[in-house]
Protein backbone atom coordinates (compact mmCIF):
# COMPACT_ATOMS: atom_id res chain seq x y z
CA UNK A 1 0.00 0.00 0.00
CA UNK A 2 2.91 2.79 0.61
CA UNK A 3 4.43 1.80 -2.77
CA UNK A 4 1.33 2.80 -4.39
CA UNK A 5 1.13 5.51 -2.32
CA UNK A 6 4.36 7.11 -3.18
CA UNK A 7 3.53 5.72 -6.52
CA UNK A 8 0.77 8.37 -6.66
CA UNK A 9 1.98 11.01 -5.34
CA UNK A 10 4.79 11.10 -7.70
CA UNK A 11 2.44 11.01 -10.45
CA UNK A 12 0.79 14.28 -8.90
CA UNK A 13 4.01 16.53 -8.59
CA UNK A 14 4.20 19.64 -10.70
CA UNK A 15 6.57 20.49 -12.88
CA UNK A 16 6.27 24.26 -13.33
CA UNK A 17 9.13 24.62 -16.05
CA UNK A 18 7.50 22.27 -18.38
CA UNK A 19 3.95 23.80 -17.87
CA UNK A 20 5.36 27.22 -18.41
CA UNK A 21 6.67 26.30 -21.32
CA UNK A 22 3.75 24.45 -22.27
CA UNK A 23 1.88 27.51 -21.35
CA UNK A 24 3.57 29.65 -23.74
CA UNK A 25 3.89 27.28 -26.57
CA UNK A 26 -0.39 26.80 -26.55
CA UNK A 27 -0.82 30.31 -25.91
CA UNK A 28 1.23 30.74 -29.45
CA UNK A 29 -2.25 29.22 -31.04
CA UNK A 30 -4.00 32.46 -29.78
CA UNK A 31 -1.36 35.00 -31.03
CA UNK A 32 -1.65 33.05 -34.61
CA UNK A 33 -4.97 33.15 -34.20
CA UNK A 34 -4.61 37.35 -33.52
CA UNK A 35 -2.42 37.77 -36.56
CA UNK A 36 -5.16 36.22 -38.78
CA UNK A 37 -7.70 38.07 -37.59
CA UNK A 38 -5.77 41.31 -37.42
CA UNK A 39 -4.85 40.44 -41.75
CA UNK A 40 -8.61 39.75 -42.65
CA UNK A 41 -9.34 42.54 -41.14
CA UNK A 42 -11.72 41.23 -38.22
CA UNK A 43 -11.23 42.84 -34.09
CA UNK A 44 -8.77 40.53 -32.75
CA UNK A 45 -9.90 40.15 -29.21
CA UNK A 46 -11.45 37.26 -29.09
CA UNK A 47 -7.69 35.56 -29.84
CA UNK A 48 -6.97 37.08 -25.87
CA UNK A 49 -10.28 34.49 -25.33
CA UNK A 50 -8.00 31.63 -26.93
CA UNK A 51 -4.83 32.98 -25.67
CA UNK A 52 -5.89 32.48 -21.92
CA UNK A 53 -7.66 29.18 -22.46
CA UNK A 54 -5.03 27.52 -24.29
CA UNK A 55 -1.99 28.71 -22.27
CA UNK A 56 -4.01 27.49 -18.82
CA UNK A 57 -4.48 24.18 -21.04
CA UNK A 58 -1.37 24.12 -22.18
CA UNK A 59 0.10 24.38 -18.58
CA UNK A 60 -2.24 21.24 -17.62
CA UNK A 61 -0.83 19.01 -20.09
CA UNK A 62 2.72 19.83 -19.47
CA UNK A 63 2.81 20.38 -16.18
CA UNK A 64 0.70 17.24 -15.58
CA UNK A 65 -1.56 19.24 -12.05
CA UNK A 66 -3.92 21.82 -12.18
CA UNK A 67 -3.08 24.86 -9.57
CA UNK A 68 -3.61 27.93 -8.84
CA UNK A 69 0.26 28.35 -9.62
CA UNK A 70 0.21 27.15 -12.69
CA UNK A 71 -3.15 29.14 -13.42
CA UNK A 72 -1.29 32.53 -12.12
CA UNK A 73 2.12 31.39 -14.95
CA UNK A 74 -0.23 30.81 -17.19
CA UNK A 75 -2.10 34.30 -17.18
CA UNK A 76 1.04 36.15 -17.35
CA UNK A 77 2.47 34.18 -20.25
CA UNK A 78 -0.74 34.86 -22.08
CA UNK A 79 -0.91 38.59 -21.12
CA UNK A 80 2.85 38.75 -22.38
CA UNK A 81 1.77 37.04 -25.86
CA UNK A 82 -1.18 39.43 -26.09
CA UNK A 83 0.82 41.79 -25.40
CA UNK A 84 3.35 41.05 -28.16
CA UNK A 85 0.86 39.87 -30.85
CA UNK A 86 -1.11 43.40 -30.63
CA UNK A 87 2.54 45.36 -31.01
CA UNK A 88 3.48 43.60 -33.64
CA UNK A 89 0.17 43.37 -35.20
CA UNK A 90 -0.33 47.23 -34.98
CA UNK A 91 2.95 48.13 -36.34
CA UNK A 92 2.36 45.62 -39.37
CA UNK A 93 -1.08 47.34 -39.99
CA UNK A 94 0.95 50.68 -39.51
CA UNK A 95 3.96 50.20 -41.69
CA UNK A 96 1.35 48.67 -43.98
CA UNK A 97 -0.34 52.33 -44.36
CA UNK A 98 2.40 54.20 -44.62
CA UNK A 99 3.63 51.71 -47.62
CA UNK A 100 0.18 52.31 -49.34
CA UNK A 101 -0.29 56.05 -49.07
CA UNK A 102 3.61 56.21 -50.45
CA UNK A 103 2.71 54.16 -53.73
CA UNK A 104 0.50 57.37 -54.21
CA UNK A 105 3.17 59.75 -54.33
CA UNK A 106 4.78 60.81 -57.30
CA UNK A 107 7.82 58.34 -58.12
CA UNK A 108 10.19 60.75 -56.82
CA UNK A 109 8.81 61.57 -53.41
CA UNK A 110 8.38 57.90 -52.78
CA UNK A 111 10.14 56.37 -49.59
CA UNK A 112 8.79 53.25 -48.19
CA UNK A 113 8.85 52.15 -44.64
CA UNK A 114 10.01 49.00 -43.14
CA UNK A 115 8.92 47.41 -39.97
CA UNK A 116 12.57 47.72 -38.60
CA UNK A 117 12.29 51.27 -39.30
CA UNK A 118 8.76 51.85 -37.93
CA UNK A 119 9.61 49.99 -34.56
CA UNK A 120 10.89 52.95 -33.20
CA UNK A 121 8.96 55.27 -33.92
CA UNK A 122 5.97 52.98 -32.50
CA UNK A 123 5.97 54.74 -29.22
CA UNK A 124 5.55 57.89 -30.88
CA UNK A 125 2.42 56.90 -32.33
CA UNK A 126 0.73 54.91 -29.84
CA UNK A 127 1.32 57.82 -26.73
CA UNK A 128 -0.12 60.28 -29.51
CA UNK A 129 -2.73 58.15 -30.54
CA UNK A 130 -3.95 56.26 -27.40
CA UNK A 131 -7.26 54.75 -28.99
CA UNK A 132 -4.90 52.61 -30.88
CA UNK A 133 -5.13 50.83 -27.60
CA UNK A 134 -8.49 49.79 -27.80
CA UNK A 135 -7.94 46.73 -29.70
CA UNK A 136 -5.56 45.77 -26.71
CA UNK A 137 -7.96 46.17 -24.18
CA UNK A 138 -10.89 44.33 -25.80
CA UNK A 139 -8.14 41.21 -26.21
CA UNK A 140 -7.44 41.53 -22.46
CA UNK A 141 -10.73 41.36 -21.53
CA UNK A 142 -11.38 38.78 -23.46
CA UNK A 143 -8.47 37.48 -21.89
CA UNK A 144 -10.21 37.57 -19.01
CA UNK A 145 -13.14 35.75 -19.93
CA UNK A 146 -11.12 33.25 -21.03
CA UNK A 147 -9.17 33.11 -17.82
CA UNK A 148 -13.02 32.71 -15.94
CA UNK A 149 -14.69 30.37 -18.01
CA UNK A 150 -11.25 28.32 -17.43
CA UNK A 151 -10.52 28.38 -14.33
CA UNK A 152 -14.35 28.27 -13.21
CA UNK A 153 -14.78 25.03 -15.07
CA UNK A 154 -11.19 23.79 -13.61
CA UNK A 155 -11.97 24.09 -10.13
CA UNK A 156 -15.44 22.78 -10.23
CA UNK A 157 -14.18 19.73 -11.55
CA UNK A 158 -11.51 19.31 -8.95
CA UNK A 159 -14.58 19.52 -6.64
CA UNK A 160 -16.60 17.01 -8.35
CA UNK A 161 -13.55 14.92 -8.04
CA UNK A 162 -13.10 15.31 -4.53
CA UNK A 163 -16.67 13.93 -3.72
Amino acid sequence: MEHSEKHHNHQKSENIWLGALGAFLFSLIGAAMFFLLNAIGLIESLSGFITVFCAISGYAIFAKKESKRGVIISLVIAAIVILVSWYFCFCLTAVSQLNAKASEMPAGLRNTTTLGEFLPQSFDVIRNQPEMLISLGLSLVFGAFGYFSQVTGLFSIKKSKKK
